[in-house]
């Protein structure tokens, strides 16, 4: 009994000391974020290309449309081109994604079974593709599950490879989350890190351009391929020589004015462009209205909005304006300011003396010359000044 005594008392001893060791850190959750029509911010009845933000994951896409049955994805030639719809993350997901749920449209039928229609491709970076794999559709059937190989992959791609359209309800991504991103359960939240100001230049009405592809931000929306307006502004061909521009109207004309706290706001009638909470598109009027100017060299700048961090972009691949979280290609960024209307500080004039050996006066930095004294009346004309 006396040695059971001892073993209990030193096994005791153990607990206890455990209980006060240090807890390591907990295995990640599992969170997933969910992309619908609605959460992308899909325009209705087209096709486009975009970009955003959901719960906190970045994602971009192309040729991805909405004409009220969902995600609707295509892979079809016109005119010679093909148009593809593609889907993608910009910002890692947490430690790795464990899964991909897809459920198909409530107004649409599974009606074929279709062999290696989806590609999804994992990895490390945006596009990345580590693992790939490929999603079969069974007739009938409406949710789908793609499994990676393993759940350290932080960026999936996902390309749809079938003549025929799919619509698709919903999209969730499932994720080991390390407390840094979001999700259904989003990490408590942190103050915004401060936006440094920016470099500056004067007040005034300006014309943006970028000069790579000599394209103008206008006011006006850029058009979709039935003619209808889109989200995203369109862009004038312009020219620029040296200090002067032509081409423009009144669409591409821009009031830029300095705030107080280093932003700029870059306005149209009285309202300024901005963005919305959520989505890349600009408009006039919306909440996100302030913006940083970085010096890109050679007289250029890059744009950013202060709050989302998005900069303004000549998305030529779509020929409209749109905005980006990430400078992915220099030439499309980097934009000049070409001045119409420009206010220039101006500098502060000296007191008025008297020219030495002329009796000429210099008042507020015009040159006068005395001409005549009558009845105690001085009368002043402008000299030419040398």
């Amino acid at each position: 009994m006396k040695k059971l005594s001892k073993i209990f008392a030193v096994v005791l001893c153990l607990a206890m000391v455990l209980s006060v060791l240090p807890v390591g850190v907990s295995a990640a959750t599992e969170k997933y974020v969910e992309f619908t029509v609605d959460s992308l911010g899909l325009g209705d009845q087209s096709y486009s290309a975009g970009t955003t933000t959901v719960d906190g994951v970045g994602v971009e896409w192309i040729q991805l449309g909405n004409y009220g049955d969902g995600i609707q994805m295509r892979d079809s030639e016109k005119n010679g081109e093909w148009r593809t719809s593609m889907f993608w993350n910009t910002s890692a997901l947490g430690s790795g994604i464990t899964k991909i749920e897809l459920t198909y449209s409530d107004s649409k039928d599974v009606t074929y079974a279709n062999a290696d229609c989806e590609i999804f491709n994992f990895g490390n970076e945006a596009k990345g593709d580590a693992y790939s794999t490929k999603l079969s559709t069974t007739a009938g059937t409406k949710t789908y599950t793609i499994t990676p190989d393993a759940d350290t992959y932080t960026y999936f791609y996902m390309e749809h490879d079938l003549k025929y359209t799919f619509y698709w309800k919903s999209i969730k991504v499932y994720y080991n989350d390390n407390g840094s991103n979001g999700g259904s359960t989003p990490a408590p939240e942190t103050p915004a890190p401060e936006t440094p100001a920016g470099v500056s230049i004067a007040d005034g009405e300006y014309v943006i351009v970028c000069p790579a592809y000599n394209k103008a931000l206008s006011s006006s929306k850029a058009l979709n391929e039935d003619g209808s307006a889109s989200f995203y502004n369109a862009g004038v061909d312009v020219t620029v020589s040296g200090s002067t521009v032509s081409g423009h109207g009144d669409a591409e004309k821009w009031i830029v004015t300095n705030n107080e706290d280093g932003t700029i706001t870059i306005s149209q009638n009285g309202q300024n462009l901005a963005l919305a909470d959520k989505f890349s598109s600009m408009n006039l009027g919306e909440v996100n209205d302030k913006w940083v100017l970085e010096d890109a060299g050679n007289g250029l700048y890059y744009v950013k909005n202060s709050a989302r961090g998005n900069y303004i972009e000549w998305y030529d691949s779509y020929s409209n304006w749109s905005t980006y979280g990430t400078i992915n290609d220099e030439a499309l960024f980097a934009l000049q300011f070409v001045g119409l209307n420009v206010q220039q500080p101006s500098e502060p004039s000296g007191p008025s003396e008297p020219n030495a050996g002329t009796g000429d006066l210099s008042v507020a930095g015009l040159v006068v010359v005395m001409m005549a004294a009558t009845a105690g009346v001085v009368v002043l004309a402008k000299k030419k000044e040398f």
